[in-house]
């Protein structure tokens, strides 16, 4: 996992992210978050302590590799941590991430204490999410898309299930409660360290998803081997529900991932027999459904997948 995979300068269209670096008065880039009403970075000084708003930052790219591990204060730091950045004076740096004042706030891991920027003030807190790679968690092909929340342990975020092979997928069917039947909703790692969404397809063994390029063209691609990721709704907190405008913007829509610009793109589906082929609902309100030999299909009539009534994305 190269720098270039990772980090990426930061534009007008990529605040949708929210881990971010940039260098402190040592020069060393250590990790912060950024806010999107106000598009400013906040960010600890861990040697002058202090917290400073850079004009000038970097985002983390999503990569499938990545997971949140609930670290306790009593827990060492696990050797497959992510690393943010190295050589630091005090240490290396790592990312981690609490829930504060109704909010997920990330902020830079230090000899294992997570120091937050909080308005002007630092705070400090011995457990918290650690940032970390491909291996930790209660199984290898498991990762939570957020955190669950560490105060009342209620409410447990969807799932991604590695389907790697024959045997992960009949498990995912025999065990896991699906979204829609015979398709399922998934993501697959595409070129230039993105996702691309769409659905697998359980009756003919392979994937089915929609992308843009930057001609604004879309395209359809069929993926032969497993390694894609199936949704998983472990607590029953999402739901179909026919599209309206407002959708988008009311926090109740579920990001199945961004697209190439940092921008996020939901599932959706149409109703079709009783398989339901499933697209990615872009910006513009449209579903773009991908198929095995008509390319792609921009719908306008479908149902979105949200969050349910008690539920929304913060």
């Amino acid at each position: 996992m190269t720098e270039e995979n990772v980090w990426t300068e930061v534009t007008e269209n990529n605040l949708e992210k929210c881990n971010a670096r940039t260098p402190d008065s040592w020069g060393q880039k250590v990790p912060g978050y950024v806010r999107r009403d106000t598009k400013m970075g906040y960010f600890v000084d861990i040697e002058e302590f202090g917290v400073f708003s850079p004009p000038e930052f970097e985002l983390l790219n999503p990569n499938p590799q990545f997971r949140w591990h609930l670290k306790k204060s009593s827990d060492e730091l696990p050797s497959n941590a992510f690393l943010a950045s190295t050589g630091y004076p005090g240490g290396n740096f790592y990312i981690g991430i609490v829930q504060e004042r109704g909010s997920w706030l990330p902020g830079v891991v230090n000899d294992k204490v997570l120091f937050v920027a909080m308005d002007d003030q630092i705070q400090e807190f011995k457990r918290f999410y650690l940032l970390s790679l491909k291996g930790l968690g209660r199984k290898r092909d498991q990762f939570h898309l957020q955190p669950p929340n560490p105060t009342t342990r209620k409410i447990k975020m969807p799932i991604w299930i590695l389907i790697d092979s024959e045997e992960t997928l009949e498990s995912y069917q025999q065990y896991f409660t699906l979204l829609n039947p015979i398709l399922y909703p998934a993501t697959y790692f595409w070129y230039r360290q993105h996702f691309i969404t769409g659905y697998y397809d359980s009756a003919n063994q392979r994937g089915l998803f929609a992308y843009k390029i930057n001609s604004g063209e879309d395209l359809s691609a069929t993926i032969y081997d497993y390694n894609c990721y199936c949704l998983w709704d472990q607590e029953n907190v999402l739901k179909w529900k026919q599209y309206q405008k407002g959708d988008l913007t009311d926090g109740r829509a579920f990001p199945a991932a961004t697209d190439r610009n940092g921008r996020p793109v939901y599932f959706g589906r149409v109703k079709f027999l009783n398989c339901n082929p499933i697209g990615q609902v872009c910006e513009d309100g449209f579903c773009y459904v991908p198929t095995h030999q008509n390319g792609v299909i921009r719908v306008s009539e479908f149902e979105i997948l949200v969050f349910r009534d008690n539920q929304k994305i913060i």
